[in-house]
């Protein structure tokens, strides 16, 4: 394989890397698949989509293979993740080294999101508000539990920009949260609520309250 070529893999597989680090903080609606479940490419990708209402009313039947809930897109994109980290350890060149725009530029908005203390505006710029998608009280929970879990951010006018709802239904969401115990509850002086639920948990949570229907 030749230098430029080889330099050219190694960028995309870097790019990669960074990108769907940061999809992991700002989910996005639709996503290409092209690795299984155990860690394979696949030689045909499919597009899932968490956005019920762009599955509903596609105007192509092929376009989305399947609706998929946040947790299970924030895993899908991990596996991502980490079959491009993977191939990043295959190449014989320093990758933090390497120079180049796109790379540079991702890496900022990774390094913005992942500091707590600007992620939220960050995300508000990567992730603009949603049209409603979904008028399942449970499905909108769930899409709340899963936002709460990746970014670390139980706010409730966070909650209700980045869902597009109203304030009462935010509010109602908050205390939900809280009564689980997914988010810590205000008091003693306290500014915010503790986050006490990681993604994985979430995930977990979403599996067994399949189960139990």
């Amino acid at each position: 394989m030749q230098d430029t070529e080889l330099l050219r893999q190694v960028l995309d597989c870097k790019l990669y890397t960074i990108r769907f680090e940061v999809m992991l903080y700002s989910l996005p609606d639709d996503f290409t698949v092209y690795i299984d479940y155990d860690g394979k490419q696949l030689k045909k990708p499919y597009r899932v989509t968490r956005n019920r209402k762009q599955y509903e009313l596609s105007s192509s039947p092929t376009r989305y293979s399947k609706l998929i809930r946040p947790a299970e897109m924030h895993n899908v994109i991990r596996r991502h993740l980490d079959y491009e980290c993977e191939r990043l350890k295959g190449f014989d060149i320093d990758t933090d080294k390497l120079s180049n725009g796109r790379i540079e530029q991702a890496a900022k908005v990774l390094e913005v999101v992942q500091d707590p203390r600007s992620r939220r505006q960050t995300l508000f710029n990567l992730q603009p508000r949603w049209t409603p998608r979904t008028n399942d009280n449970d499905e909108l929970y769930d899409e709340a539990v899963s936002l709460v879990a990746r970014t670390q951010i139980a706010d409730t006018t966070f909650i209700r920009d980045q869902l597009s709802i109203g304030n009462s239904q935010a509010e109602a969401i908050v205390r939900r949260l809280e009564d689980e115990g997914l988010v810590g509850r205000l008091g003693n002086g306290a500014l915010k609520r503790a986050v006490l639920v990681s993604i994985d948990e979430s995930y977990e949570r979403k599996v067994k309250s399949n189960a139990n229907k």
